[in-house]
């Protein structure tokens, strides 16, 4: 990506954020009831006091900063349309919520707030991006190796988790709110059906009316989020030389997808092998799949994350069972964090269900209790290949014949 197209894309940014004005909460002692009721009340007031989308006043702004400031930053990254086709809205640049969602376990201990992204110093934050993508041993990092804490300090790990969160951030709500405005067949748009929903008076047969809040909440974060970028407008071609910007491991059908994705996922690279948590956190791992120095490192750092994305991924695998296994292995890791994970459900979320582990149903919970079960696994570097391409044509002729019939 040239200079000059960076200052397109960028410039295109800030236009329309000057124009076009879940998870886990931030108080882990706050009820849902008691966050619908605030939700309510923060709408409300936005309401009667703005045109939203159109404009935002400034009471509302402040009212949103107040709700949004100590919220995590991964608690809005997709949202979901609960009308008749079901679509979902997801993360701009930032990917790694369709390739993994985030559970409990990514929320244990210290997580980034929307306050740390907008914390004042996006400005001087370009200069140290600048600097660290000029630096040759940081920009290696971007293109593969294993996690290394040692560079987190001369590659300014933190800052790029920052500026790509805030590149990411301000993509999104761009993005978003237009498609939250858009009219379905029954001539609600999808944050009216979403209103309805959140609204114990009004709701959609057949759906649960809890849900609404959540589109609700990010329809009301995306409109404050366009305002927060449109206050911190910058044109980041001053900033990001020819060669930073295009200096990435990513590939070209990625660069096509946005003008500021390079950028973006060079910072996200970098900080995630620098070993900052929060980048490793929230790094779509799925296009680094044979980086065997990546995740064996990962293995030792987050075992729970590793697991997790290996059960996920089948590219590796040319047996369901070994996915099966770490699902089961990562299951074992989370309900440390959060007891009361039921197991079927857990390993719903990677389409497994008790079949897939060649052993009788009743017979996986043994599994899951012996001593024996990391003997069972089997890492991807250890596949042999020439079986998952075997099976992955076996696949593919099997659904051509069905397409034919």
């Amino acid at each position: 990506m040239t200079i000059g197209q960076t200052r397109i894309a960028v410039t295109l940014l800030l236009l329309a954020s000057t124009h076009l004005s879940t998870l886990s909460t931030g108080n882990a002692s706050e009820t849902l009831a008691e966050k619908i009721t605030r939700l309510q009340q923060l709408e409300e007031h936005c309401n009667c006091v703005s045109e939203p989308p159109d404009s935002v006043s400034e009471s509302c702004f402040h009212h949103l900063d107040d709700y949004f400031d100590s919220e995590p930053i991964w608690n809005t990254v997709r949202v979901n349309d609960y009308g008749v086709h079901g679509k979902m809205h997801s993360a701009v640049l930032n990917r790694r919520s369709l390739s993994l969602i985030y559970i409990d376990a990514d929320f244990a201990g210290e997580v980034p707030l929307w306050q740390d992204v907008f914390d004042g110093r996006t400005r001087e934050r370009l200069d140290i991006v600048q600097n660290v993508f000029s630096d040759e041993t940081c920009q290696n990092l971007a293109i593969r190796g294993a996690i290394d804490s040692k560079y987190a300090t001369r590659c300014q790990a933190r800052e790029l988790v920052k500026y790509a969160s805030y590149l990411d951030a301000c993509t999104t709500a761009i993005d978003r709110i237009p498609w939250l405005h858009m009219k379905g067949m029954d001539g609600l748009t999808r944050y009216h059906r979403a209103r309805q929903r959140m609204d114990s008076s009004l709701t959609i047969e057949g759906k649960d009316p809890d849900e609404g809040w959540r589109s609700v909440e990010n329809y009301l974060h995306a409109l404050w989020l366009a305002k927060k970028c449109s206050s911190t407008a910058f044109d980041a071609s001053d900033h990001i030389s020819k060669s930073s910007a295009s200096s990435s491991g990513a590939s070209k059908s990625r660069r096509k997808t946005h003008p500021l994705r390079p950028v973006h996922d060079n910072a996200m690279a970098i900080a995630a092998r620098a070993g900052d948590a929060w980048a490793i956190q929230s790094f779509d791992m799925t296009k680094i799949n044979d980086d065997w120095d990546f995740w064996k490192s990962l293995r030792q750092i987050n075992p729970s994350l590793y697991h997790r994305f290996t059960a996920e991924d089948s590219y590796w695998w040319a047996d369901e069972k070994d996915r099966a296994m770490h699902a089961l292995k990562a299951y074992s890791i989370d309900r440390q964090v959060s007891p009361s994970l039921d197991l079927d459900d857990y390993l719903s979320h990677y389409g497994i269900t008790r079949n897939d582990f060649g052993v009788p149903e009743a017979s996986v919970e043994s599994l899951l209790e012996s001593d024996g079960l990391d003997e069972l696994l089997v890492d991807p570097w250890e596949v042999d290949r020439e079986k998952v391409r075997e099976r992955f044509w076996r696949e593919w002729r099997e659904k051509s014949e069905i397409g034919k019939n």
